[in-house]
């Protein structure tokens, strides 16, 4: 509603996404990519023995990606669509969480991975460019939304996130950086 009050046109609509078959093609190479590059000593890291993907199920995970690369191309293939702007989490912002335990949602708590995956992986899995960018405020942690844009297009896609900051009343200041000099 605040963008259409800004002039913008906005239509409340979605790629035609089957969001169980590219989660698990997401998953499929999430496994791949632990099983081939995690570091020794890192929680993620899998022992020689534990699962890693086959090849035919890695061929049909890049199956399943090739197709929701088309959808999100035609999708994004233009008028009336530029970009697709939807929310960055399925919760408000909270404190890191280094030790990954279960995040509250209304009550229930869920795996650490999952309120954060939900919204993100669709385009991080077909490799559409994205941008993120705080919205507003939950207390003292942003809120925030991405811009998701054609592949190769990366600069409509930052065009688009400049004009959302721009219409912003009030800019939210990027966070302190916190290093770790141990």
């Amino acid at each position: 509603q605040q963008l259409e009050s800004w002039g913008i046109e906005v239509h409340r609509t979605a790629p035609d996404l089957d969001s169980k078959s590219l989660f698990r093609a997401h998953k499929l190479f999430c496994e791949l990519a632990v099983t081939v590059s995690a570091p020794a000593g890192n929680p993620l890291k899998r022992d020689q023995s534990a699962y890693s993907p086959s090849a035919q199920q890695l061929a049909n995970a890049e199956q399943i990606r090739d197709q929701h690369r088309q959808i999100l191309h035609d999708f994004l293939g233009g008028a009336p669509y530029t970009a697709w702007v939807m929310p960055t989490a399925g919760v408000v912002a909270f404190p890191h969480n280094p030790e990954h335990v279960p995040i509250d949602v209304d009550g229930t708590g869920y795996p650490y991975w999952q309120p954060l995956l939900g919204y993100v992986f669709q385009a991080s899995t077909c490799g559409n460019p994205v941008v993120t960018i705080p919205i507003a405020m939950a207390g003292h942690l942003p809120v925030g939304v991405q811009v998701i844009g054609r592949m190769w297009e990366d600069e409509q896609v930052l065009a688009v996130a400049g004009v959302l900051e721009m219409l912003l009343e009030d800019p939210i200041p990027p966070p302190p950086l916190h290093i770790n000099r141990a």
